[in-house]
């Protein structure tokens, strides 16, 4: 973090460092407004396990899928966190 507060990248580090201890070992569930819905597991910064409980492939569940996570903090009167997977 720079001095300000405001996070720091140059072209050799174009991705802030992150820091993913808040979320590694939580689940987080997703409805969408259709009714679908959707469940992921951080297991660490790198990999997670998610499952599709409903729409077209209602009932996938898939285990160690590596990811790129990146996590986004956006401020909000809810405190809302959001975490974007790549």
């Amino acid at each position: 973090m720079a001095n300000n507060g405001s996070l720091t990248t140059t072209v050799e580090q174009p991705i802030p460092l992150q820091d993913l201890s808040g979320i590694v070992g939580h689940r987080f569930i997703c409805t969408y407004a259709n009714g679908w819905q959707y469940e992921m597991y951080v297991k660490n910064d790198s990999t997670i396990d998610y499952r599709i409980h409903s729409g077209h492939v209602g009932g996938r569940w898939v285990k160690d899928q590596e990811v790129d996570l990146v996590q986004v903090d956006v401020e909000q009167p809810l405190a809302l966190r959001l975490i974007m997977v790549a």
